[in-house]
């Protein structure tokens, strides 16, 4: 799939509508700057205790964290948007607990990778005025289903640009490497190509993943 080949035959209105309706100018900045408010807590003893000042700081920005059982190495095992409430959850493990004393870069990084994906999602919520309706129920068990919401697919590539721009920098190097034939550039790209690239055919999520991509590239708020 080639960026530069993949443009709208359209006026320019039209395209300006596009890109507003991808680009919701999500920013992570603020919530990481509270994620180092809560690391100069004393006395950080359990997860309990990071749990608890976590919410101290956050919860009146709308995000709680919640204790989960699980292994995932990262030390979060999930996060969602609550669409009526606007709230973000987000589910750590015991592993979270020995990164934030001794590995907080690693912290940071998932944190604000799930910063950069559920922002888009509470961003959306509002704009659309979701409180007037009821919630969409994702079917993460079937995965075509899942990658196709336009939600997620919004999400995922504000996700997958911020990622891309921290590891190659510039738009136009991203751009590049995108438009190189291989896999391997970003795990959650490469699974839309998995799920929705044929032979000759690309179906309609992952040409939508592009133009999302691709807007917010050239708009230039990521």
């Amino acid at each position: 799939m080639k960026f530069k080949n993949y443009m709208y035959d359209t006026t320019s209105s039209q395209k300006m509508s596009y890109l507003m309706e991808a680009v919701l100018f999500v920013t992570t900045k603020d919530y990481i700057k509270l994620l180092y408010d809560a690391k100069d807590f004393d006395e950080i003893n359990s997860i309990n205790d990071i749990i608890t000042y976590l919410n101290i700081i956050f919860k009146q920005h709308k995000v709680i964290f919640k204790y989960s059982k699980g292994n995932k190495n990262s030390g979060v095992e999930s996060a969602k948007t609550n669409e009526k409430t606007l709230i973000i959850t987000i589910y750590i493990n015991d592993k979270f607990y020995n990164l934030f004393l001794n590995d907080f870069s690693k912290v940071e990084n998932t944190i604000k990778n799930i910063f950069n994906h559920e922002l888009v999602h509470r961003e959306r919520s509002k704009k659309i005025n979701f409180l007037k309706y009821h919630p969409i129920q994702q079917d993460i068990t079937n995965k075509k289903k899942y990658y196709s919401e336009k939600r997620e697919i919004m999400a995922y590539a504000n996700q997958i640009t911020k990622d891309l721009l921290r590891k190659f920098i510039s738009p136009a190097s991203v751009l590049r490497e995108i438009n190189k034939p291989t896999n391997g550039l970003h795990p959650v790209l490469d699974i839309y190509i998995n799920l929705f690239q044929k032979k000759n055919t690309i179906d309609k999520p992952l040409k939508q993943l592009y133009k999302y991509m691709y807007e917010y590239l050239i708009i230039g708020k990521y």
